[in-house]
């Protein structure tokens, strides 16, 4: 299958992702807009999100592994609650995830020129997966936060720093978003 019949493809399940409300309202219109390129598309994205995340004794990601999700920034007072309200036996941990792209290049050079434009961004994580007959460039921002809160059903952290570490996801979280749309903006670069 050549790269237009899986554009074609990926484009349906992608309206499908649309309509459940699958894709990450906050960039909708600017993967739309990158979909409408002739030689990339996106297989997969996230703009970015915290989190609260259930974690078992083997550290697998597991069914219902989110406690807690936004991918907006988070209020004190929601996240306070959500981890005063945790009574189980996993672990929990306060996550700053940034964004991810994969995006489908229609050659080597195509995606020799989209890591060009990530780098030119400042984009220091992004990098060429050939899988099959597709090739994949992965983007992923930098903007982490990872860190156990809860273990045993003990509370590790007071609620000041809860606070602290929130403020620093948000900005964290902005920080992230900011470099996103402008991937977005620049991606105009890749119609020539």
């Amino acid at each position: 299958m050549g790269f237009d019949e899986n554009k074609k493809n990926v484009m349906r399940k992608y309206e499908d992702a649309k309509k459940q409300g699958f894709v990450d309202a906050d960039i909708l219109k600017q993967l739309n807009s990158f979909n409408k390129l002739r030689d990339y598309y996106t297989t997969s994205s996230c703009s970015g999100r915290i989190l609260l995340l259930r974690n078992n004794e083997e550290n697998l990601k597991m069914p219902g592994a989110f406690y807690y999700k936004s991918h907006d920034k988070a209020s004190d007072k929601v996240l306070i609650n959500n981890v005063k309200s945790f009574n189980e036996s996993f672990e929990l941990w306060f996550k700053l995830e940034p964004f991810i792209l994969h995006v489908c290049c229609r050659s080597l050079n195509h995606a020799r020129k989209l890591l060009n434009m990530c780098r030119s961004l400042g984009i220091k994580r992004a990098g060429i997966n050939a899988w099959s007959r597709r090739i994949i460039v992965e983007i992923v921002g930098t903007q982490y936060v990872d860190t156990l809160i809860i273990k045993d059903k003990k509370l590790l952290v007071s609620e000041d720093y809860l606070k602290i570490l929130l403020s620093k996801a948000n900005n964290k979280l902005s920080q992230s978003k900011k470099v996103l749309f402008k991937f977005f903006k620049d991606s105009k670069v890749l119609k020539k």
